[in-house]
């Protein structure tokens, strides 16, 4: 059994479930369902780039968290 990372940006928020939509552009903007983000990643933003897996037996995945970016950088940073 493999697994698939792909790099994606939310497009929306379901707070009270903690998941989220998230689009891929490297995949004609493919929007996911739903997908759980891990507590620890817990809140993300729309429009944030998420690093989500998915198992390579099924759609079900997961967002495993978001990253800094020159556009994002930390608080404090550049």
């Amino acid at each position: 059994m493999g697994i698939e990372i792909q790099v994606g940006i939310v497009s929306s928020v379901n707070a009270a479930a903690g998941s989220a939509r998230v689009a891929f552009p490297n995949r004609t903007n493919t929007v996911s369902k739903e997908l759980p983000v891990m507590k620890k990643a817990w809140p993300v933003k729309p429009k944030e780039l998420v690093v989500c897996l998915f198992p390579a037996t099924g759609t079900d995945g997961f967002v495993l968290g978001s990253y800094h970016t020159i556009d994002d950088p930390p608080q404090g940073g550049a």
